[in-house]
């Protein structure tokens, strides 16, 4: 293994587990905002981190990946019970600062999850255009799930740009990963970063049928 396929995994393992960190979280939030009862609450916790890559391994019919290595459910249950605990801390937050923070570190939680999916589709030999749709499905897969739980319109569906800036950072990883995997993860990272950022800030989002005029 060379040293920059090297760095670039210890990236990846960074990411990753900051990133299911981020989606377990927010899985946990939403569930004690709907006053669902601890279990409930750690279920939905487990549901939105593993939710996506789960989608992912049933369609390419492989092994699902959280019951290779049992710490995906023992980290779901930490961050919920975390929350759980210390969730009158955590609202005395003003929720526009709370807001901005979660949807930074999710941003952050794409890349990784993205990575994932592009990098096993392309492994079982998928097109280019399957490559992206896993990349995707991997990334809002769980926000979706925890999302109908909660019995709420899922996110991605009205989100300032959060689907697209997948999409492009799978296009633009896709281009670079075979010449430079380092390259490739931090240039798809900062797109990613920067087309969410500026989404959430000047609220752009993808028009709605309230934009087209008759």
């Amino acid at each position: 293994m060379n040293k920059t396929l090297l760095i670039s995994n210890n990236l990846l393992m960074v990411f990753n587990f900051l990133g299911c960190i981020v989606y377990m979280f927010s899985g946990a939030v939403a569930g004690l905002r709907k006053d669902m009862d601890l279990g409930g609450m750690i279920a939905l916790s487990i549901i939105t981190g593993v939710g996506g890559g789960s989608i992912r391994d049933v369609l390419l019919h492989r092994t699902v990946f959280w019951t290779e290595s049992h710490w995906y459910i023992t980290l779901g249950i930490i961050v919920g019970i975390i929350v759980f605990f210390t969730y009158h801390y955590i609202d005395k937050v003003k929720p526009k600062i709370f807001n901005y923070v979660v949807n930074f570190l999710d941003a952050v939680g794409l890349v990784p999850f993205m990575i994932a999916g592009v990098s096993i589709a392309k492994a079982y030999h998928e097109s280019e255009t399957i490559c992206i749709f896993f990349g995707l499905i991997t990334c809002i897969g769980g926000g979706i799930l925890r999302d109908i739980c909660c019995n709420e319109v899922p996110l991605v569906f009205k989100a300032q740009l959060y689907a697209t800036s997948v999409v492009i950072g799978s296009m633009i990883y896709l281009l670079l990963a075979q010449i430079n995997p380092l390259l490739a993860i931090i240039i798809s990272a900062c797109l990613i970063l920067i087309t969410r950022i500026l989404s959430i800030t000047y609220s752009i989002n993808l028009p709605t049928r309230s934009h087209i005029r008759y």
